[in-house]
């Protein structure tokens, strides 16, 4: 934890990566999957008073979030790297779900497509024989009879489609044989994009003292990688599921400063590109964009912007008239009107 809070470079943060790295040396990654297994395998001791059994399965399900963080936090924070074999080891615990989007790379794999980087030569630990035995395992998960499957076989179709469109031919005729089209299907018709908007509002992570913010950079990283997989038709995408993936964006953006200069500054951004075509829309899809915009715009800085994009994409004009009942302060941005005011409402449901 103290990781996220030290600069680079700086002695705490030194310090704390020394001692990791000597953690990682020493098996912890190994010790720390066999604690998940031990857990997940606990049966109620027969011994045990049955009074006394809440509490008992109480402090299970703490050591298990914990070792969880913990886990996470050294996959985040490049403290070791998860090869194929040990994603698969992971696979088969679904309560991993965030560990497994966030070791398939998605980050580095949405790199490599516009630099045009070969699968053998980018940042990425699996190889195509890695991707075929992971395969075998994700295709025996149903989405329909373990709702957290889903999100898994979501994602991992869109690493599929991703890999599949990177300069390498022998590996490209081995994944097209893979079809991460009917993965998509199948995590669609369990409405997989659900849960991740449920991971978004649960209380667990609201009231979390882990990695919170690791935690929606994942969700993050997964819808970018989701738009920019299957290239996102408004027109082909269905009301539930476009409310979805704009609900999901809504809770990881809102509020955050840095994230609305990402996204309006870097080039080729994929939900910048989402943005742009709602706003090509106009005017339908207006309650889509005007939500889109209204997690972006707390703050001064991101408002002043959201009102410059809308003004110069429509033109905007004051909810009031200007000219009566008004006092006008030119030294200031307040306008004072000495008469109710009705503000229109924009409610999303």
């Amino acid at each position: 934890m103290l990781s996220l809070y030290a600069e680079d470079g700086s002695k705490a943060y030194q310090s704390f990566k020394e001692v990791m790295t000597s953690l990682i040396s020493g098996g912890l990654e190994r010790k720390l999957l066999s604690v998940i297994e031990t857990l997940l395998s606990a049966t109620y001791p027969e011994t045990m008073d049955v009074d006394v059994y809440s509490l008992w399965a109480e402090e299970m399900l703490v050591e298990d979030i914990l070792v969880l963080d913990i886990l996470f936090l050294a996959y985040y924070e490049s403290f070791c790297t998860c090869d194929g074999k040990q994603w698969k080891n992971l696979g088969l615990l679904y309560q991993l779900l965030l560990i497994l989007i966030e070791t398939l790379y998605l980050e580095n794999v949405l790199q490599m497509i516009p630099d045009e980087t070969p699968f053998r030569e980018g940042n990425i630990s699996f190889t195509v024989s890695d991707i075929q035995e992971v395969d075998a395992i994700i295709s025996t998960f149903d989405a329909f009879e373990t709702k957290e499957s889903g999100p898994l076989i979501l994602t991992w179709a869109v690493f599929l489609c991703l890999i599949s469109s990177l300069p390498d031919k022998q590996e490209n005729n081995v994944l097209m044989e893979i079809d991460h089209v009917g993965y998509v299907q199948q995590a669609f018709g369990a409405a997989s994009l659900t849960y991740f908007d449920e991971i978004l509002h649960s209380n667990l992570l609201k009231d979390s003292e882990g990695p919170i913010a690791g935690s929606r950079s994942v969700l993050r990283t997964f819808v970018s990688a989701f738009i920019a997989s299957y290239e996102i038709s408004l027109l082909q995408l269905e009301d539930i599921n476009l409310k979805l993936i704009l609900n999901v964006l809504g809770e990881i953006y809102r509020g955050e400063v840095w994230l609305f200069t990402y996204l309006f500054f870097m080039r080729a951004n994929v939900i910048r590109c989402l943005l742009y075509n709602l706003e090509g829309e106009f005017p339908f899809r207006t309650l889509e964009l005007i939500y889109l915009l209204s997690a972006l715009s707390e703050g001064s800085w991101p408002a002043e912007c959201v009102y410059m994009f809308l003004d110069k994409s429509v033109g905007l004009s004051t909810m009031v008239d200007l000219r009566v009942n008004l006092e006008i302060d030119n030294n200031s941005r307040i306008v004072e009107t000495h008469l109710p005011l009705s503000v229109p409402v924009c409610s999303w449901s």
